[in-house]
């Protein structure tokens, strides 16, 4: 536990560092206005698609015979969580339509399971259930977009433009790459034109978190703490909904023969704290932008306590994952 809980500081002080940068930024005036607009629109079009293609592709060619298998019960997996949270969430808000609670849904439904989530997995089960998470992302960035774009958009009655979005081209695309010949999945042009998706994947972390900072830079800090949707997404976030995926996903190998290891590492996954993109949708479509990001600095910040309770009772209940 004590191993879990230093991998989850050290995540939570990279992140904020990346925080303050664009907060910085924002108040010298260099990350601001159209600035943030170009950024939101460069990991919406271009590096979240990224993340999918490069995720699903690299699952595929690095395990081998394997690969379906992991890719199936991976995708199941993140399948059941994100099931469970979609439930639960549309329970506990049932009725209630507004910008705040639009924002709460998306904070509550997505965590941060690339950047939290792989080196926590890593560190805890090793360097190959990392691409169990791989999956999960994928699959996380498919739905962003489908859920994020419903959320944030008043104009519900384009359907099209929920369904073929840059994440489902990103899918389809993904997928045809996995399905080619090895002869041409392992020569020089493919390599040429996976490293640069590759790059542009790693820039997401880095590129969400100072827009993060920017937005974080032009809100008002006086009454934070009064914000009760701040706080209920955060409790929801944090402690009832990563209670409940964690028990159905362990319950998981108990009526299907899916691997320990993944609903171990999915139940990681699910318990990290809300997912940063939420600013990018918000910023685009005009949600509440100042909400989700304080949502996100509130959730990593106190995810230092409640992700190591989450991985001793995954280590409790399956300690041969």
């Amino acid at each position: 536990m004590l191993e879990t809980l230093r991998i989850s500081a050290e995540q939570v002080a990279m992140l904020f560092v990346l925080i303050a940068v664009g907060i910085i930024l924002r108040r010298v005036r260099i990350f601001e206005g159209k600035g943030i607009t170009c950024v939101t629109d460069i990991l919406f079009y271009i590096i979240s698609p990224c993340i999918i293609i490069e995720r699903l592709v690299l699952t595929a060619t690095e395990n081998g015979e394997n690969a379906f298998a992991i890719l199936g019960w991976s995708a199941l997996a993140a399948a059941v969580g994100f099931g469970v949270l979609f439930a639960a969430v549309t329970l506990i808000f049932i009725g209630r339509k507004s910008r705040d609670v639009n924002a709460v849904k998306y904070s509550t439904i997505f965590a941060n399971m690339g950047f939290m989530g792989i080196p926590l997995v890593e560190g805890i089960l090793g360097k190959e259930a990392t691409a169990y998470i791989g999956v999960s992302v994928a699959v996380f960035t498919m739905l962003n977009f489908i859920v994020g774009i419903s959320l944030f958009t008043e104009n519900r009655k384009k359907l099209l433009s929920v369904i073929l979005n840059p994440g489902t081209i990103a899918i389809i695309a993904a997928l045809g790459l996995i399905f080619l010949p090895e002869s041409v999945t392992s020569s020089e042009p493919m390599s040429i034109i996976m490293k640069p998706i590759s790059w542009l994947a790693a820039a997401q972390t880095p590129m969400s978190m100072m827009l993060c900072g920017a937005i974080l830079g032009g809100v008002t800090v006086k009454g934070w703490y009064k914000d009760k949707y701040m706080w209920l997404a955060t409790g929801l976030r944090l402690i009832l909904l990563p209670a409940l995926t964690t028990a159905v996903l362990l319950a998981l190998p108990l009526i299907l023969p899916i691997p320990q290891d993944i609903v171990v590492a999915m139940a990681i996954a699910f318990a990290c704290p809300s997912a940063v993109a939420g600013a990018m949708f918000a910023e685009k479509f005009g949600g509440n932008t100042d909400l989700l990001t304080k949502t996100v600095a509130l959730t990593t910040l106190l995810s230092i306590i409640t992700i190591p309770v989450v991985c001793a009772v995954c280590r409790a209940v399956y300690p041969a994952a």
